[in-house]
């Protein structure tokens, strides 16, 4: 499968997208060209679908008076397919040729496997333009509620602690313990090595929105990669940090340090060590959640933004 970089074949389309009204302006200067991956806005999220000239686009549509069981891929226009929203070019880095692109959609028609998250509209139209299907919306929800979730998930943890204000210091001592014990260390490294393996797990779902796409745009793919290696520098550098925060705040050698200073964080939320030992473990992912969303943002504004000028 012989992929090629598309640069110029969207050069005509204005980056603010066109409205229906000119549809046939766009027909008849060629602004639009073969095989090109159209997206209509849809308030909350974007149709999709593949240019396949004369005006004609292969996308999922169905009756809104049914239910979603009546989509399938179809051949509509570009007013069908627009429905009275702008409609701009998706741009990639690499796709396969136009005519290919324009036949894979065409053998797509009258599929009626609409699904919502595993085969919507973006999927297809992916499908037809790279041969791969994914959906960048699905990625962004995940994108955009995986800060919250990790927020939820360390306040879940917060409110276990806080009920676990009365477990007895020395089971707390013998899961610690046992963590730091993994990579050779004590109840110290186990505060350290908690923490960094609850937010590494939860962590997971999150960077499914980061995932490198080999198709995207350079700046995308940049973007991505920002987030990623900031997430996990962040979690790392969160879990070292508690293990500061502890050894700081924390009296005497040993098992005394760890229990005294779990202790001082656990007060923070009314509990005691064992409090102290779930606030360690769900900081390292909220901070990590919340850098790897800041770095996206800030590597795709600077993309936006193109390079300086010397």
């Amino acid at each position: 499968m012989k992929l090629y970089s598309q640069i110029s074949t969207n050069a005509l389309v204005p980056a603010g997208g066109l409205l229906p009204g000119q549809v046939n302006t766009i027909v008849a200067k060629r602004l639009y060209q073969l095989g090109d991956h159209l997206r209509s806005t849809r308030g909350v999220y974007t149709h999709h679908g593949i240019y396949v000239g004369e005006g004609q686009v292969v996308h999922y549509a169905g009756d809104r008076a049914k239910d979603a069981d009546s989509a399938r891929v179809r051949l509509g226009t570009l007013e069908e397919f627009a429905d009275g929203q702008p409609v701009e070019v998706v741009p990639y880095g690499t796709c396969l040729p136009p005519i290919e692109v324009v036949m894979r959609a065409h053998k797509l028609l009258g599929e009626a496997r609409y699904n919502l998250v595993l085969r919507n509209c973006e999927h297809l139209a992916t499908l037809a333009k790279v041969g791969v299907p994914f959906s960048t919306q699905v990625r962004e929800v995940l994108a955009i509620v995986g800060t919250p979730l990790a927020a939820k998930m360390a306040a879940s943890f917060l409110a276990g602690g806080a009920a676990l204000k009365f477990v007895g210091a020395a089971r707390t001592m013998t899961a610690l313990s046992a963590a730091g014990g993994l990579i050779g260390g004590g109840p110290l490294a186990g505060v350290a090595v908690t923490g960094a393996a609850i937010g590494a797990a939860s962590l997971t779902t999150l960077f499914l929105a980061y995932k490198d796409d080999p198709f995207a745009p350079d700046a995308e793919r940049h973007a991505r990669a920002d987030a990623r290696r900031t997430g996990w520098l962040t979690l790392l550098f969160g879990a070292l940090g508690t293990v500061a925060l502890v050894s700081l705040l924390g009296r005497g050698r040993g098992a005394a340090l760890v229990s005294s200073g779990l202790k001082s964080v656990g007060k923070v939320v009314g509990g005691g060590m064992a409090a102290g030992a779930v606030v360690c473990a769900g900081a390292p992912l909220v901070l990590a959640a919340v850098g790897a969303k800041t770095a996206y943002s800030r590597s795709k504004k600077k993309g936006a933004k193109g390079p300086a000028e010397p």
